[in-house]
């Protein structure tokens, strides 16, 4: 399975991720896996919220390609189950708190992007527009 990963740095202790996968032709041709990364002390935590696995490590690198191991090995995995068993394996989702974090801090990362990109127009403009 290939994989393509975008990180977005977030909220300080948090990032968003998102797994792209190459998956086998049984199932579908690709499939993106978002993800979130967070500081929990000394450890950082990945966790998936289409299949709910989590992974711990030192660094957020560790910990991202630890969670890519473990989906790789759930798709893998399920592909081996009957038809019915295989979609209910990957159709699972992670619980809903981990749904909540992740709208939330994508929400912050828009409207952060917004402001950088609105503060960015008013320091640019002409001075006599900046008194106006």
């Amino acid at each position: 399975m290939g994989i393509l990963v975008s990180f977005t740095f977030l909220l300080h202790n948090i990032w968003i991720v998102y797994i792209y996968l190459e998956l086998p032709k049984r199932v579908e041709t690709s499939m993106k896996i978002r993800c979130l990364i967070k500081k929990d002390g000394d450890l950082y935590i990945a966790m998936s919220l289409e299949f709910g696995l989590a992974a711990q490590a030192d660094s957020v690198e560790e910990a991202q390609e630890k969670l890519h191991q473990q989906i790789e090995e759930y798709i893998q995995e399920a592909n081996e189950e009957d038809v019915i068993y295989r979609e209910k394996l990957l159709a699972r989702k992670g619980n809903f708190s981990l749904f909540i974090l992740y709208y939330f801090a994508y929400g912050l990362s828009k409207l952060s992007i917004k402001f950088r990109n609105f503060r960015d127009f008013i320091d640019s403009a002409p001075r006599s527009m900046h008194h106006a």
